[in-house]
C-alpha cells in the first residue's frame, strides 16, 4: 500500500490566516518542511516565528481569527466592539486603526508591533469570575466566513468604564445607561446592574 500523501500548504493553510510552527507542527509539517517552504517562497514571516501563505495585505481581522486559532482567545471589545456596531458617537478619522482586544490569556508580544495601518491594544482585566456565553457574539469575516468574536454593546460599554477616567472624551453612547443587562435579562448581579454615572 503506497503511503498517505502529506498534506499541502494550500490545502491547509487559508489565504490570510498566521500560523505559527506549532500550529503547523499539529497539521504534519515538520520542521525541515516549513524550512523549505520558508526558502521556496510558499511561506512567509510576518513576525518573529509567525508566518502565513502570500498574498494580499492583511486586515485586523486576518489576525484576531489566527490568535484564537493559535490557542489565544481574544474577541473585539470597548470602544472598538461600539463603533463597528455603530453605537460610538463618531469614527476615528483616517490614520491608524485602533482595535481594541479582550481576553484573559497573554496575548503574544508581536502582536503590538504588528507592521499594519492598524494597531492592537490589548486588555486582561477580569470584569466578571465569569461572563455568559451570550456576553460575546460572532461576526463573519471574508469569503471564509471566519468566526471573529465581539463583545455585544452591553460588555463593550462595560469594558470602557476602567479608563473613562483617563478619557475625559470618550465616545460615549448615552442610550447605554438604558441598556441594564449584559447577559439579556433584568437581575441584581454586579454585571447586570444600571451604568455608573
Amino acid at each position: 500500500m503506497s503511503p498517505k500523501p502529506e498534506p499541502s500548504l494550500e490545502q491547509c493553510l487559508p489565504e490570510g490566516q498566521l500560523v505559527n510552527r506549532a500550529w503547523l507542527l499539529a497539521r504534519g509539517f515538520s520542521r525541515p518542511r516549513v524550512d523549505y517552504a520558508l526558502r521556496a517562497g510558499k511561506l512567509e514571516t510576518v513576525a518573529h516565528g509567525v508566518y502565513r501563505r502570500p498574498g494580499p495585505p492583511l486586515k485586523w481581522e486576518h489576525v484576531v481569527y489566527s490568535l484564537n486559532e493559535m490557542g489565544c482567545p481574544v474577541r473585539v471589545g470597548g470602544r472598538s466592539a461600539l463603533e463597528l456596531q455603530g453605537l460610538a458617537h463618531y469614527l476615528p478619522a483616517g490614520g491608524v486603526r485602533r482595535i481594541d482586544l479582550y481576553g484573559t490569556a497573554k496575548v503574544p508580544a508581536w502582536v503590538a508591533d504588528f507592521p499594519a495601518p492598524f494597531r492592537f491594544e490589548t486588555h486582561n482585566q477580569r470584569l466578571f469570575d465569569a461572563l455568559p456565553e451570550a456576553a460575546s457574539q460572532p461576526k463573519p469575516f471574508g469569503a471564509w466566513d471566519w468566526s471573529i468574536p465581539h463583545s455585544t454593546p452591553e460588555l463593550a460599554g462595560w469594558s470602557c468604564w476602567p479608563g473613562c477616567g483617563r478619557q475625559r472624551n470618550f465616545p460615549w453612547p448615552t442610550s447605554y445607561s438604558k441598556r441594564p443587562s449584559i447577559c439579556g435579562r433584568t437581575c441584581s448581579a454586579p454585571c447586570c446592574g444600571p451604568a455608573p454615572r
